[in-house]
C-alpha cells in the first residue's frame, strides 16, 4: 500500500514527514467519505473524494519538485500515487450512494 511506501522512506529526507501527514489525510478523507455514502449522501461523499484528490495532487507536486530529487524511490512512488489518484477521481465521477458504501478497499 502507498501509506507502507512512505512510512518505509522513514527520515531519510525531509520531506518524509510531510508525506506521511498527507497521505494519512488523504486515507482519512477516503475512509470518511466511505462511512458517508453508507449513511446515503452523496453529495459529502464526492466532497470527501475530492479532498482526497486534492492531497494525493499535493503529494504528487512535492515528489515531482526538485526538493524530492533525492528520494531513491521517487519514480515508483510517484506511479503509485498517479495511479490511486486516477483511481479516486474515477470513483468521484461515478459512485452512487449508498449502493457504493462498499467501495473498494473495504
Amino acid at each position: 500500500m502507498l501509506n507502507d511506501s512512505f512510512v518505509g522512506l522513514g527520515d531519510s529526507t525531509p520531506l518524509a514527514p510531510g508525506f506521511r501527514t498527507r497521505i494519512e489525510r488523504a486515507i482519512d478523507k477516503e475512509r470518511t467519505a466511505r462511512a458517508t455514502c453508507a449513511l446515503g449522501k452523496q453529495r459529502p461523499t464526492k466532497r470527501g473524494l475530492a479532498a482526497s484528490a486534492r492531497l494525493l495532487a499535493k503529494i504528487r507536486a512535492t515528489l515531482a519538485s526538485k526538493r524530492a530529487g533525492t528520494i531513491g524511490v521517487r519514480d515508483d512512488l510517484l506511479r503509485e500515487v498517479d495511479a490511486l489518484r486516477a483511481t479516486v477521481k474515477a470513483l468521484r465521477a461515478a459512485v452512487r450512494c449508498p449502493d457504493d458504501a462498499g467501495m473498494p478497499g473495504s
